[in-house]
């Protein structure tokens, strides 16, 4: 839109994968380093200009390692030097980070998770949060559902709290080698991605294949993501409709996966707003997930996918059931989501916009 971003990328040694970057070996030193420095940026060339992209390399585990508070004091140098416009903070301050707050009066924090999710609260994470609170003077959630909630809990004002949403993670098509879907045959995948955590719902999910199985006898059902299974999984590894991918996920596996899977699902028993369906949306694929946070925001009820009560099994199956018997409707799905969210108010473009004037307040 004619405007000049800088996008500087955190990363500590203990954090080399993510959705998006898997970093294979780290540059052995502090520094601030063009993104190109890196190969594993390279795959994203074409769908974003890497010149203003950096990143911030940090080699030590401890946040007040010396050197590290010396590689964001020369962090925070450059960006005065840059003297921007705004500063948009994603994510929640950290020990490091909170050095931005010499420039609160720039300073917009887009806050993911208006509230942590269950079995995520941190005595260190809310501290810094409250601080975060206090001391900045803009605000942006993704959802408008915890809005109110958010402004009462943290004693804001209405206008420091503004809105906008999560487009849809269409850099996942970099990594797309075969175009043939899924929906062009008769195989009958469902699909849950993402990082293992209690509030996931994951057991739910697996319950409810044991329905989906008696009903439609070839739905397979996928888990992958990494982190610490919170539940006895071994009664369902021996099924051989339902594979558990209990690893970090490449986007190259998980471009593979979604392009395969006729439906994603979010069973979460908590939640803001979800990566996941916006990584789904990207290929077109609808979505069952809960009724919970924002997620009524993202999934248009019978339009994106459905919605469905929190652990409720017998509604998770019955959905997945309805989803699969009917073509047209998933169909009629895959071609909502593509207008609204490749073309129309949910689009980037019209995001971008949002971000602009939320700036120039």
């Amino acid at each position: 839109m004619g405007h000049e971003v800088y996008y500087f990328i955190d990363l500590p040694c203990y954090f080399l994968r993510s959705t998006l970057i898997d970093i294979k070996k780290q540059i052995p030193q502090n520094g601030i380093f063009c993104a190109n420095k890196y190969n594993e940026f390279n795959i994203y060339k074409d769908y974003l200009s890497l010149d203003k992209v950096y990143v911030i390399n940090r080699i030590n585990k401890s946040a007040i390692n010396r050197h590290n508070i010396i590689l964001f004091v020369k962090l925070l140098s450059i960006i005065r030097k840059l003297n921007p416009d705004v500063i948009n903070i994603v994510g929640d301050l950290d020990i490091l980070s909170s050095i931005f707050l010499f420039l609160r009066k720039k300073i917009v924090l887009t806050v993911h998770d208006p509230f942590p999710h269950s079995g995520e609260q941190y005595f260190r994470r809310e501290f810094f949060r409250k601080l975060a609170m206090k001391n900045i003077p803009k605000f942006i959630l993704l959802n408008d559902k915890q809005r109110r909630d958010f402004i009462n809990t943290y004693h804001l004002n209405d206008n420091q709290v503004f809105i906008n949403h999560l487009g849809i993670y269409d850099c996942i098509h970099q990594f797309i080698k075969n175009d043939k879907q899924e929906s062009d045959n008769d195989s009958n995948y469902i699909l849950f991605f993402g990082r293992i955590s209690p509030y996931k719902g994951i057991e739910y999910l697996l319950e409810a294949m044991k329905i989906v199985h008696e009903k439609i006898p070839n739905a397979i059902l996928t888990v992958a993501g990494g982190g610490k299974i919170y539940f006895d999984v071994s009664k369902y590894k021996g099924l051989s409709y339902i594979e558990i991918r209990n690893y970090y996920i490449g986007m190259e596996e998980l471009a593979d996966l979604i392009n395969r899977a006729k439906i994603v699902v979010c069973p979460y028993t908590d939640a803001t707003q979800s990566g996941v369906i916006m990584t789904a949306y990207s290929l077109c694929k609808p979505v069952i997930a809960t009724n919970v946070g924002g997620l009524c925001e993202m999934v248009e009820d019978g339009k994106t996918g459905l919605l469905i009560p929190a652990r409720d099994t017998m509604s998770l199956a019955n959905s997945i059931i309805k989803l699969l018997s009917e073509k047209n409707n998933l169909f009629e799905m895959r071609k909502y989501i593509s207008e609204r969210y490749f073309l129309g108010d949910r689009s980037w473009k019209s995001i971008a916009e949002k971000y602009v004037d939320i700036y120039q307040h």
